[in-house]
C-alpha cells in the first residue's frame, strides 16, 4: 500500500476525532459567551458537518501532494481547527479563543519543522500581518461608521493563525476571498429573507473556507 493511500485512509479516522476533539475543548469558552442550549448545538457535529469533515479529508491530497507525513498531519490538525471554528461561528457568531490563538501557536511551531514550505520568520510576518491588516480596516471603517464594527476580535485571531500557517501573503488574499465568498449570501439574505442592512452575519465561515481553498496557491 503507498504511503499516500495509507496517510489518506488514517486521515479518514483522524478527521472527525479531531473536529469533535476542536469542537469540546472550545466548549467551555462558547458556554460563558452563550446560552447553554446554543453552547451545546454549537459544540457537536450533525450529519450535515460529518459531510463537510469528508469533503476535507477527500481533499488533502491535493492540498499536501507528496508532502512527508508529518506535513500531512498538521495540515490536517489546521483543517479541522477551521472547520470546527466555522461551525461554531455559523451557529454563535463567536470565533473561540481557545481554537483560533492554539492554530496560532501551532502554526509557528509547524514552521519549525525542517520539510515545512513557511520558514518561522514568515510564519511570524504572516501572523503580525494577519492581526494588523483586519484591525486597521476595521479602524478605518469605525472611523465612517461609530460604533459598528465590520469585523469581531475573533476574526482578527483567525487571520493571524492564517498568516502564522500559510505566510504573509495568505491573510490579504483570504481576507478578500472570504469576502467574496460571502457576498451572494449577505445578498441572498437581504433580498430573499428580509434581513436588515444592519444585521451581522459570522465572517468566520467565510475566512475558514477561503484559507483552505487558498492553501495549494500558497
Amino acid at each position: 500500500m503507498s504511503t499516500d493511500l495509507t496517510l489518506l485512509l488514517g486521515s479518514a479516522v483522524l478527521t472527525p476525532i479531531l473536529v469533535l476533539g476542536w469542537l469540546r475543548w472550545a466548549r467551555p469558552e462558547v458556554a460563558h459567551w452563550s446560552t447553554g442550549s446554543i453552547a451545546q448545538q454549537a459544540t457537536r457535529l450533525p450529519l450535515s458537518w460529518i459531510l463537510v469533515a469528508a469533503m476535507v479529508w477527500a481533499s488533502l491530497p491535493l492540498q499536501a501532494p507528496g508532502e512527508h507525513p508529518v506535513t500531512w498531519l498538521a495540515l490536517l490538525f489546521f483543517a479541522t481547527g477551521l472547520l470546527a471554528a466555522a461551525r461554531i461561528d455559523a451557529q454563535t457568531q463567536l470565533l473561540p479563543d481557545r481554537i483560533t490563538w492554539t492554530l496560532v501557536v501551532f502554526g509557528l511551531l509547524a514552521s519549525l519543522w525542517p520539510g515545512w514550505p513557511t520558514t518561522l520568520e514568515a510564519a511570524l510576518a504572516g501572523g503580525v500581518i494577519g492581526y494588523l491588516l483586519p484591525w486597521g480596516l476595521n479602524t478605518l471603517w469605525l472611523l465612517c461608521k461609530p460604533g459598528q464594527p465590520a469585523m469581531g476580535r475573533g476574526d482578527h485571531a483567525l487571520l493571524c493563525a492564517v498568516g502564522a500557517w500559510l505566510g504573509p501573503l495568505a491573510p490579504a488574499l483570504v481576507l478578500g476571498l472570504g469576502a467574496v465568498i460571502l457576498l451572494p449570501l449577505a445578498i441572498w439574505c437581504l433580498l430573499a429573507r428580509g434581513h436588515s442592512p444592519q444585521a451581522t452575519l459570522p465572517f468566520g465561515p467565510g475566512l475558514c473556507l477561503a484559507a483552505w481553498l487558498a492553501m495549494p496557491i500558497l
